[in-house]
């Protein structure tokens, strides 16, 4: 798409189908989930720890 750039988000918050994946991950038997923020902008690190996690949990994989 011209004029649009790509970003890093935490999860729940960009265009992934987190849902889909963590689902995709059950079934494949994961044990653990790390959560990996390459890029906060103008977030604190904590904070976009923080919105992940509590995304996760919304979605009752925590």
């Amino acid at each position: 798409m011209e004029g649009s750039s790509q970003r890093f988000a935490e999860i729940g918050e960009g265009n992934l189908n987190w849902p889909a994946i963590l689902t995709a991950c059950v079934y494949a038997g994961v044990e653990w989930y790390i959560i990996e923020q390459d890029s906060c902008y103008e977030r604190d690190p904590f904070e976009s720890l923080g919105i992940s996690l509590n995304n996760l949990k919304e979605m009752g994989f925590v």
